[in-house]
C-alpha cells in the first residue's frame, strides 16, 4: 500500500472471505502511511478455514479491498485465486480374494499372487500394507504412486514355508490392510491345504478381463486365459461357468 499523495494516508483492507488472511488476520486491518511511504500487506491462505468453508475441488475467488479511509471513494481491490485439486485416492486391484490351494506338505515357493495399488486422485499417494498373519509375505510393504502412472504398483504376495508348516488342513483366511492418507482398504489372501492324494483345484491367474470398445465391438483386450491346474493328488475333474451369455469359454471341462 503506497501513499502516492500528500498528507498522511489513512487506510484499511479487508476480504470478503474468512479463509483469506491479512497480516495474519481473518478481520480488517488498518494502517497509516505517509507521503511516498508503503505498506507491506502479508496475504495468506488460512487452511483450517478452507476445511471449515466446505470449499470443493475447483478454482474459488476471493477479493481484498484497499480503501482510503478519510476518503471511502478511493479504494483498490485485489483478488486471491485458489485452486484446489484432488487429493490423492487409494485404489487396490483385484477387490477379489487371492486364493491358493496346496496340498499338505507341498512347497510353496513357486507359488505368488499380486495387488496393485493405483492413485485414482491427484499428487503423490504414500501407501503402506500389513498383513495379520505370519504366513503372508508382501513385496514391497510400502511405496509412493504418483496420479500419472496408470500402471500403479504390484504388490507381490507369496507365502512364508516355515509358517504355512504350522497350519492344519483345512481353509486360513489372511487380511492385508492398505493405508493411504487417512484412507483404507482391506482385502484377503485364502490359503486352502487339502489332504495329502485329494485332488485340488487351483487357478493360477488372479487378474480379471477388463475389456472397453463400442457397442459392437471391437473390444481390447478380448481375452484373457486361464489356467486351471490340479495342486493335489490324484484326478481333478473341472468344469468352467459363466454367468453372462456374451462370455465364450474353450475348454470349459476337463480333467
Amino acid at each position: 500500500v503506497t501513499n502516492i499523495g500528500n498528507g498522511t494516508l489513512n487506510w484499511t483492507a479487508s476480504a470478503d472471505q474468512s479463509w483469506v488472511l491479512l497480516n495474519g488476520s481473518a478481520a480488517a486491518i488498518q494502517g497509516s502511511t505517509g507521503e511516498g511511504v508503503s505498506d507491506e500487506v502479508m496475504v495468506t491462505i488460512d487452511a483450517a478455514a478452507v476445511i471449515a468453508a466446505q470449499l470443493g475441488v475447483g478454482q474459488h475467488t476471493a477479493t481484498i479491498t484497499f480503501t482510503n479511509s478519510d476518503d471511502p471513494t478511493q479504494f483498490v481491490t485485489r483478488q486471491v485465486i485458489l485452486t484446489l485439486t484432488p487429493a490423492p485416492e487409494l485404489v487396490v486391484e483385484p477387490t477379489t480374494a487371492i486364493n491358493f490351494v496346496i496340498e499338505a506338505g507341498d512347497p510353496v515357493d513357486l507359488l505368488s499372487g499380486a495387488f496393485t495399488v493405483y492413485n485414482n486422485g491427484s499428487g503423490t499417494l504414500t501407501w503402506t500394507a500389513v498383513a495379520n498373519a505370519a504366513w503372508v509375505y508382501l513385496d514391497p510393504a510400502q511405496g509412493q504412486v504418483e496420479a500419472t502412472d496408470a500402471d500403479g504398483q504390484t504388490v507381490t504376495v507369496t507365502l512364508v514355508a516355515a509358517e504355512v508348516a504350522l497350519l492344519g488342513v483345512g481353509t486360513h483366511t489372511a487380511n492385508v490392510t492398505f493405508t493411504a492418507d487417512g484412507q483404507e482398504e482391506v482385502r484377503e489372501v485364502v490359503l486352502t491345504i487339502v489332504p495329502a492324494g485329494t485332488p485340488a483345484l487351483n487357478v493360477q491367474e488372479q487378474a480379471l478381463l477388463n475389456s472397453t470398445g463400442p457397442q459392437g465391438g471391437p473390444f481390447t483386450p478380448n481375452s484373457i486365459q486361464y489356467t486351471v491346474e490340479n495342486v493335489g493328488g490324484g484326478i481333478l475333474d473341472y468344469t468352467v461357468t459363466v454367468d453372462a451369455i456374451w462370455i465364450d469359454l474353450t475348454n470349459a471341462t476337463g480333467s
